[in-house]
């Protein structure tokens, strides 16, 4: 799309002739109608609104615009070319509207200035791309409020973006689209102090600074709507989440041969996790929010789980992780506060080492052989096994482990074990 972008603007230059300085937007709707395509350069005052309908183009090249009026499209298209744009009016909430389908709004190497008079751009509909740019001092919503059809945002720079809402600079509600390489420093937010996403737009290699609140700089909201569907999502190749506060409202399916992997993020668990592909967890925080029963992963004969240095909160509501003939590894992760079924249950042949297990009532462990090494159980409670219940004939070892406070039936103990397996 950026290499169209630059395509058009070496176009327009050789076809449009300058519309120069022009004090009075009326006059540039007028000639809008009459040659469809306009190029403004130089300084400009746009004092007034005007609209872009189907069949109309302004470009805006190695320009420095005053905008005291608004630029609305409906399916007209807006290219914006190193040129400055500052608002200089609160007359509308945002510089830039996108009402109607076909519209296209893209923009390269500017800077945009809202100068705390309101948003940038609000496109309900169209495309969008802005690659190159920053966009400073916004404020009444995010920066850019997107959800029409397509949107890409590449390589800018956005700073002081406040929102009362969600979202300061970015808040992207519904279409496809990438976000990548950009910057994001002191904006500020209800939820998401530089992005709120609530569709399914992948967002990769993103940087924030002073954003603030400081543990959400970027909310990822999963749920039906926009373009997930009422199945929820279902991930069938290879997915890769990360550097993200996810809220997961909807399911999410992992099917076979696919794989996601979740990093250095903080989930909060509405539905479950149902995985029959591989799944990849690291440096993750994950919490129960309104599931009341059941796990907050199911894995049924996945392929293979790795999880490593997460926690996992079941806040007395949940289980965590249900491996029904999977073979999982965890490495150095938290379980805690587990209710209604174990922290993980029924795993085949796994491994589990340096982790702790605190509060888990109705068990920290239960598995089919394996290796349970150098972990610590607290405060575990289940009428058998409470720490650890292994089974079956696949060989099994339990090494280096620590109890505390772990309680189970008098007539148990908190390790139930077969005759295949050891405790060292």
């Amino acid at each position: 799309m950026i290499q169209d972008v630059l395509t058009r603007f070496e176009q327009y230059n050789k076809e449009m002739s300058p519309l120069g300085d022009a004090m009075d937007g009326t006059k540039l709707q007028a000639q809008l109608q009459q040659y469809k395509r306009i190029r403004i350069t130089g300084n400009y005052i746009l004092p007034t609104d005007i609209v872009l309908y189907e069949g109309m183009t302004l470009l805006i090249d190695q320009a420095v615009v005053s905008m005291a009026g608004n630029i609305a499209l409906r399916g007209g298209e807006l290219h914006i070319s190193n040129s400055r744009l500052v608002r200089t009016s609160n007359s509308h909430r945002a510089g830039i509207n996108v009402h109607q389908c076909g519209s296209r709004v893209l923009i390269e190497n500017s800077v945009i200035d809202c100068a705390y008079y309101g948003m940038f751009l609000r496109a309900e509909d169209g495309v969008v791309s802005v690659a190159d740019s920053t966009i400073v001092r916004t404020t009444k919503g995010a920066a850019i409020r997107f959800w029409g059809e397509r949107i890409h945002v590449i390589r800018c720079h956005f700073r002081d973006c406040y929102s009362a809402e969600f979202g300061g600079a970015l808040m992207l509600r519904g279409g496809q689209g990438v976000v990548c390489d950009n910057v994001f420093e002191q904006c500020e937010a209800e939820r998401g102090a530089a992005i709120y996403l609530s569709c399914d737009i992948d967002v990769t290699h993103c940087t924030y600074h002073e954003c603030v609140p400081k543990d959400m700089p970027f909310v990822r909201h999963w749920r039906v709507g926009g373009c997930i569907d009422k199945k929820g999502i279902r991930v069938q190749k290879e997915r890769k989440i990360s550097q993200c506060t996810a809220i997961l409202d909807c399911s999410l399916e992992v099917a076979t041969g696919a794989k996601l992997t979740i990093s250095d993020s903080v989930i909060y668990m509405n539905q479950p996790i149902v995985c029959y592909g591989s799944l990849e967890m690291h440096n993750v925080k994950m919490i129960c929010g309104q599931c009341e029963q059941g796990d907050l992963i199911r894995l049924d004969h996945a392929a293979f789980a790795v999880l490593q240095h997460c926690l996992f909160d079941g806040r007395n509501r949940v289980g965590i992780l249900r491996a029904t003939g999977t073979r999982v590894k965890i490495a150095q992760c938290f379980f805690a506060n587990t209710k209604g079924g174990r922290a993980v249950y029924n795993a085949y042949a796994s491994e589990i080492l340096d982790s702790t297990f605190s509060y888990c009532q109705g068990g920290a462990l239960y598995m089919q052989g394996g290796k349970v090494i150098r972990c610590k159980f607290v405060g575990c409670r289940d009428t058998r096994g409470a720490a650890v219940w292994m089974y079956g004939a696949t060989a099994g070892l339990i090494q280096d482990c620590q109890f505390e406070r772990c309680v189970s039936d008098p007539r148990s103990d908190v390790i139930e074990k077969g005759l295949a397996h050891r405790v060292m």
